[in-house]
């Protein structure tokens, strides 16, 4: 089974990052993870893990239920402090959860090299792996407790099941297993939920008719609501309204949607509610409706500024890369390196190079990996819009980019392989690239089959089909 995954020629290689990458978190966990402050996502994050390891629920820092948070990553997260405190494994809950961290790091690496080389090829596989493996802000999440790292782990865990095979042999138990896992990433962060939309246009894409594309959607967006309904059900009992998920998209709305709204994060008094009564339910409820209608109203009667901000928020979804030294410096509550100002300075511009670079070469594979007849390669790109499209209606933060990184690594691949390596690549890969070569368009790079093996390149067109 290794065998098959992970050929032989690649899985040297495949071990040297994994150890680097490895040694990186570890070392960077060890130094900078430590017990937040104040009332931010990592500190409630801890807080409700903790409660929930202990037996007492779901509870928010006042010690009432509460469904603010989404609970998919405090819940795993209690895992490992239910671990910590029962085995001989040392108490110290801020490194536990960074090697929490770790062992989802690694395993995204192996799932990029997999979806690659599925998509791609072994070349384009292993060097995307590398992107990822060295990718600065992907290490320095790796001792923050923010929910990104189990996020991307989920995301790329459903791309790589569904996209296992060509789209045409598509089953509905595979389908079925996808919508498992987007109902699990739904409970880290709901906009999972969007990822079944490309799925189902890639399937359009594939050959299949709407009506039979739609009823594969329903079976994978049927999944992942029979996974959510179990919370659901407690949300509905507890708080005796229907709440999905969370109760926090009113506030994510006001945020992004009122007088003077910047675009990224601000805390207005417009979407302030006071302090909430006994019992928080009903508070959180009242709050999450208020502040949704208020949103709603200000979107509707300020289209300009709302074009405005769709600018502004993507400004701010990409204007750096260094969210998680921001989190761990329980954003500005205790700053990293403050003794060694170069230290800092050249990891955040080495965080931010990377991410720039990695960008750049995005745009520059985007159009080789879409001229491929893989409708496949299709549903990556349009996964990656789905995931950057919530920040664009709610509110932009650098952290919210962080889930695509992965999937961007793997387009950025393509133009590293076609210039680093094209003069020894073999004659099945290198033919694709010398016959775009003369005439203006990029490398389609149609270099694997569905296996991941080099494809010998056709001599004429053959006629289009939904397996092709």
């Amino acid at each position: 089974m290794l065998a098959r995954l992970f050929p032989l020629r690649r899985r040297g290689a495949l071990i040297v990052l994994l150890a680097v990458t490895a040694t990186l978190q570890v070392a960077w966990v060890i130094y900078a993870a430590r017990p937040p402050l104040s009332d931010h996502d990592p500190a409630f994050y801890l807080h409700a893990a903790t409660e929930l390891a202990s037996g007492h629920g779901y509870r928010f820092f006042d010690g009432q239920a509460t469904a603010y948070y989404p609970v998919g990553y405090p819940a795993v997260l209690s895992v490992v402090i239910f671990l910590v405190r029962h085995t001989p494994l040392p108490d110290n809950l801020p490194r536990a959860a960074g090697g929490l961290n770790v062992v989802l790091g690694l395993a995204n690496v192996l799932l990029v090299f997999h979806l690659a080389r599925r998509l791609v090829a072994e070349s384009v596989a292993i060097t995307a792996a590398g992107v990822v493996a060295l990718f600065p802000s992907l290490i320095l999440h790796s001792a923050a407790l923010l929910s990104e790292t189990l996020f991307i782990t989920l995301v790329l865990a459903a791309l790589s099941v569904a996209l296992w095979r060509p789209l045409d042999s598509v089953s509905r138990r595979r389908l079925a297993a996808v919508g498992v896992i987007i109902g699990l990433a739904a409970l880290v962060r709901p906009p999972a939920l969007l990822l079944p939309f490309p799925l189902m246009l890639a399937l359009r894409r594939a050959g299949f008719s709407w009506p039979d594309a739609a009823r594969r959607f329903a079976v994978v967006l049927g999944m992942a609501v029979v996974v959510l309904l179990p919370w659901t059900v407690r949300n509905a009992l507890v708080f005796h309204a229907p709440v999905l998920v969370s109760t926090n998209i009113g506030d994510d709305l006001c945020i992004g949607h009122h007088p003077g709204a910047p675009g990224s994060w601000a805390k207005p008094a417009s979407c302030a509610q006071g302090h909430p009564p006994a019992p928080r339910t009903q508070y959180e409820i009242e709050r999450n409706r208020v502040n949704a209608e208020r949103a709603v109203r200000f979107a509707a009667g300020h289209p300009v500024a709302e074009a405005k901000l769709v600018v502004k928020r993507a400004f701010f979804l990409v204007y750096h890369d260094t969210d998680a030294l921001e989190a761990l410096d329980n954003y500005g509550d205790a700053r990293l390196l403050t003794n060694y100002p170069f230290r800092r300075r050249f990891i955040e511009g080495s965080a931010n190079g990377y991410f720039y670079a990695v960008l750049a070469l995005r745009l520059v594979g985007l159009r080789s990996f879409l001229a491929g007849r893989d409708p496949r390669r299709l549903a990556v790109v349009l996964s990656m819009a789905a995931l950057v499209l919530p920040p664009l209606v709610f509110f932009a933060d650098a952290r919210f980019h962080v889930p695509v990184l992965p999937l961007l690594a793997i387009v950025a691949a393509i133009p590293l392989v076609s210039a680093l390596s094209a003069p020894s690549l073999p004659a099945a890969a290198a033919a694709p690239i010398a016959t775009s070569a003369g005439n203006g368009r990029p490398p389609r790079f149609d270099l694997a089959d569905a296996n991941g093996q080099p494809r010998a390149p056709a001599r004429r067109r053959r006629s289009m089909s939904p397996s092709s």
